[in-house]
């Protein structure tokens, strides 16, 4: 568990950051929530997949992440698994219309503090780009590096499912047998 609040918890399924001039996180977890403290069971479950990127930052002759500064958008399995086919469409093609926001009502014309994440391609490099207002961060990867990030969101997405619904299944028993 790497969170808790009152009557929330985070566990933590997996765990990817991609490195270069800029660090590109993808963290998946289980949140469960109880009603009251008191009982054995959760009475809520779903999966929070955090997609991050931080910029790189040269100080005292060593290179890290700003990590204080770094957009974070909130997705789940399925978010992730879109993500994966529009990266798999701009492999195959060069070209794709994905783009996610961090709220399903939001769109290109919304007003307020969203974040959109779109993808690109521009000489056999692959982009994945996240802006929230004026910032924008972007990580690149060559066509090599982008298989394998494809290949990364398939499995967490695919873990965060098989996890989800193994924690439902014995939640659900401590509900039926053995709950408050």
């Amino acid at each position: 568990m790497n969170y808790q609040n009152e009557n929330k918890y985070l566990f933590r399924v997996a765990q990817k950051a991609f490195k270069a001039k800029n660090m590109l996180n993808i963290e998946s977890n289980i949140e469960a929530t109880k009603n009251e403290p008191t009982i054995n069971h959760y009475s809520f479950l779903t999966d929070v997949i955090f997609l991050k990127i931080a910029n790189g930052v040269n100080s005292n002759n060593k290179f890290t992440y700003d990590v204080r500064n770094q957009v974070i958008m909130q997705m789940d399995f399925d978010e992730i698994r879109q993500f994966m086919y529009g990266c798999k469409e701009i492999y195959k093609t060069g070209k794709t219309d994905y783009k996610n926001f961090t709220d399903p009502n939001l769109t290109s014309s919304s007003s307020g503090n969203k974040k959109e994440l779109t993808l690109g391609e521009l000489n056999g490099n692959f982009f994945v780009n996240i802006s929230s207002g004026n910032t924008k961060y972007s990580y690149n990867f060559t066509s090599y590096g982008f298989l394998s990030f494809i290949d990364t969101l398939e499995c967490i997405s695919d873990e965060t499912e098989r996890i989800l619904y193994n924690y439902q299944r014995k939640n659900d028993y401590k509900i039926k047998f053995g709950g408050k």
